[in-house]
């Protein structure tokens, strides 16, 4: 007899504006991509866990999840599953890299939740689903706003708040360029940075994220109002914002130059944690673009072909 799967996969997403100003009560928006995790879980007759993906393999049993690199937020949000009915075997697989600063973190924690309540034939309840991954993100990160939670989840482009939880579903922006800097930086890392520059300068800071916050319900207005001339002009403003945050890097503000300089682009900004990740710009760009010259593509830059119009997370 062929043993059950469950199935389940989530979208990576990217941020638009609000990048942490959203973690001191302002909004952001954050949009699901159409690049996705997904999972597949096959119960097994005894209590081994075996987990695999192109990043590798582990395995362990039930009643000793030990959590360990690469799997971090899988094996957490199994550590966190205290009824799980047996062992089973886990196999992820990704349509993008978790070096691209996409989500992947979040979308994998999301897929897996997802077939767990599949598994355990639970209903699948979108809020609690948020819920469980909040809570798997930051036991494995420590911190984070849980935007791109939100879009694994419910997917499509959103107005998202973290404390307290509210999300509102906007149009698709039409037209989106992503590059991959060359760099990765952890959130929990940038996160550090940034707080030790809080410090260093609380006066600056003081009104800095209403100032950010107020950029971001800005251009959910021209989101709504389909006015995308101003929504670049709100970009810019964002990344130099960013970049007064600190968390810009020469490269990113080579690529941001190159892509403002460019007819149909109309604004240009970073996109997430920064000191790294990707940047984004609002319009249409030919193909394999970047990288522009030798030292870019000796940096890792690299032109990523994805889209935003995504729903979230689904099972099969």
């Amino acid at each position: 007899m062929v043993p059950p799967s469950f199935k389940a996969r989530a979208p990576g997403s990217l941020i638009l504006m609000g990048e942490y100003a959203v973690l001191h009560g302002q909004p952001a928006i954050v949009m699901a991509i159409d690049k996705y995790i997904e999972v597949t879980l096959i119960p097994r007759q005894d209590n081994q866990l075996l987990i695999r993906s192109n990043l590798g393999q582990v395995g362990m049993t039930i009643n000793n999840i030990v959590i360990q690199h690469p799997f971090f937020y899988v094996l957490t949000a199994l550590k966190q599953t205290n009824d799980l009915p047996s062992g089973a075997d886990i196999t992820i697989t990704s349509e993008f890299s978790d070096k691209h600063g996409l989500g992947s973190s979040a979308a994998v924690t999301v897929a897996l939740l997802a077939v767990l309540s599949l598994w355990k034939e639970q209903p699948l309840d979108l809020l609690q689903l948020y819920q469980q991954g909040i809570t798997v993100v930051h036991s494995a990160q420590g911190n984070g706003s849980g935007a791109d939670v939100a879009a694994s989840v419910f997917g499509g482009t959103l107005e998202y708040f973290m404390e307290p939880f509210r999300i509102r579903t906007l149009p698709n922006v039409p037209w989106l360029v992503t590059v991959y800097s060359g760099q990765k930086t952890t959130t929990t890392e940038a996160l550090k940075r940034v707080k030790k520059r809080q410090r260093e300068h609380p006066d600056f800071f003081k009104p800095f994220y209403t100032q950010l916050g107020a950029l971001t319900k800005a251009a959910t207005d021209t989101v709504i109002k389909n006015d995308w001339f101003a929504l670049g002009k709100l970009m810019n403003e964002a990344q130099m914002r960013l970049s007064q945050l600190g968390v810009s890097t020469p490269t990113i503000d080579s690529i941001v130059k190159t892509l403002r300089a460019q007819l149909n682009i109309l604004g240009a900004k970073l996109s997430g944690a920064g000191l790294g990740d990707c940047v984004i710009g609002l319009g249409r760009l030919e193909k394999n673009f970047f990288p522009q010259n030798a030292r870019e593509k000796k940096q890792g830059v690299l032109q990523l072909d994805v889209n935003i119009q995504a729903p979230g997370v689904s099972c099969a």
